[in-house]
């Protein structure tokens, strides 16, 4: 389908490959999870979407967007009716409330739980598991953005979805995009913040020398504890992931049992197949072993002078705290890989804020825009409006830990 405008044509396709792979990645972005190859790759597990690309009058895009359609039991951090709930945020945000503030937003949450989840299926703009909104390219006129959001308004009405949201939309990046989400009276929230280090160093010491006195005795005394442990680092590419996949998996499988989700090797070991086959190339894997057992690890993907945290995993009967297995692998290793690498940016993504924070990751807000159509409409905006104020406060609490004089 092709609709055009004065200044703007937009085509909506069933999938990234009836649009064009180039086509979508000529939209300049360093982002690895709004590239084909991802979004390509995960398409299976989400089989209801289109693609939607906004064209000027030469035919060149100018932005473009995945939509998807998602039920009941869709993962809760792609889930409007369960974020707008504050699954997944209650525990991060609620110590920033005052008493009366938990109270009155516990009992808006009662509430509102029966209307908003069932205003599902919900059409969700969002790259699937991941935290970013599947919106690619730089778009900074209001028309174009306006051109893109009505197509995807009209292909969420086509498919009947009884709620719609853009989650995760950068507070900065993607002010274009919420200002015609608000025009059209979305609501909006914070749901989240990603952590984000910025590559300032020649080296580790570099790195280290921007910390305050504390902080940086601290990370000292990790990297002591690694050296010490007779533990060695290994970095190596997407090419070896099949050779340590099965090591992996079971790490990986652990560790989801660790937080409730049952040990299944079977499942991990889909996962990483699934990588191999259609993002290796894009793949750094920074291994901790033992003798010849790996015992910790991380899994970054690369795009041009980014780097992406995809998930790390560490045997805790086989590492002790003392040996910061998972700090090394995690912070430290792709600390010195980025400074000789050209690397300017690491995005470690969402979650485990304080230990982000302290090792030098800025928190950048990310914002969910919300429209379950007049479902308690006022008691939404009144549990958005805690949910905000917590927030900020949060925020302002994690900030990175660098010494004043070169703050």
């Amino acid at each position: 389908m092709r609709r055009a405008n004065e200044m703007y044509s937009v085509s909506v396709h069933e999938s990234l490959d009836a649009l064009g792979r180039d086509r979508w990645d000529c939209l300049d972005e360093r982002d690895f999870f709004l590239s084909s190859h991802w979004l390509a790759a995960v398409s299976r597990v989400m089989p209801q979407s289109r693609c939607v690309l906004v064209e000027d009058e030469t035919r060149s895009p100018v932005t473009g967007a995945v939509l998807y359609l998602v039920g009941a039991d869709e993962w809760t951090f792609q889930n409007p009716a369960k974020l707008a709930l504050g699954e997944g945020l209650i525990a991060d945000f609620e110590p920033y409330q005052s008493g009366p503030e938990k109270e009155r937003s516990a009992r808006l949450r009662e509430e509102l739980a029966a209307s908003l989840c069932e205003r599902l299926p919900a059409a969700v703009c969002v790259v699937p598991y991941s935290y970013e909104p599947a919106v690619r390219g730089g778009a900074t006129d209001p028309e174009a953005v306006e051109t893109l959001v009505s197509a995807l308004e009209e292909l969420a009405a086509g498919w009947g979805a009884e709620s719609r949201a853009f989650l995760y939309v950068g507070a900065v990046d993607g002010e274009p995009l919420a200002s015609a989400l608000c025009r059209r009276h979305y609501r909006r929230m914070t749901i989240g913040a990603r952590c984000v280090m910025p590559v300032w160093w020649e080296d580790l010491d570099g790195y280290l020398a921007r910390f305050r006195r504390r902080r940086r005795w601290t990370i000292g005394q990790e990297l002591a504890g690694f050296a010490a442990s007779g533990l060695v680092l290994e970095l190596c590419d997407g090419t070896r992931l099949g050779d340590v996949a099965d090591e992996l998996a079971r790490l990986s499988a652990k560790l989801m049992k660790k937080y409730g989700h049952g040990f299944d090797v079977g499942r991990e070991q889909s996962t990483l197949k699934m990588l191999r086959e259609n993002v290796a190339p894009f793949i750094n894997l920074f291994l901790v072993r033992r003798e010849d057992r790996i015992v910790a690890y991380s899994l970054f993907y690369r795009l041009r002078d980014r780097l992406q945290i995809a998930f790390a995993a560490q045997d805790y009967d086989l590492v002790g705290p003392r040996d910061a297995a998972h700090f090394m692998c995690t912070y430290y290793a792709p600390v010195r890989y980025a400074a000789r690498a050209g690397v300017t940016e690491i995005d470690f993504g969402v979650g485990a804020y304080r230990t982000k924070s302290n090792r030098g990751c800025e928190l950048r807000p990310l914002e969910g825009f919300f429209d379950f159509g007049s479902s308690g409409d006022g008691d939404l905006l009144e549990l958005f409006a805690l949910q905000d104020q917590a927030s900020r406060r949060f925020l302002e609490d994690h900030r990175p830990p660098f010494a004043r004089r070169e703050a």
